[in-house]
């Protein structure tokens, strides 16, 4: 499982947060999630390459982003 923040989830499956995030305290999230002490909520996707696939769909800023913070939490 690859984590993602829940803001780059919602984005990348066209969705805004606000909706993500009602979902997510609704228990309707179509994926698992947890939410750190610091608030974040984290969607754990499925894979490496689901993260990628996601990650591809967002602006290019966000995309590079979200690839470097998937590295970071894969080698430590």
């Amino acid at each position: 499982m690859c984590p993602m923040k829940l803001a780059d989830w919602a984005r990348a499956n066209g969705i805004t947060y606000k909706t993500a995030y009602r979902m997510w305290k609704a228990g309707q999230l179509p994926v698992p999630a947890e939410q750190f002490a610091t608030g974040t909520v984290v969607v754990h996707v499925a894979s490496f390459s689901e993260a990628i696939r996601l990650a591809l769909s967002l602006p290019p800023d966000d995309r590079r982003r979200l690839i470097s913070e998937v590295e970071a939490s894969l080698s430590g």
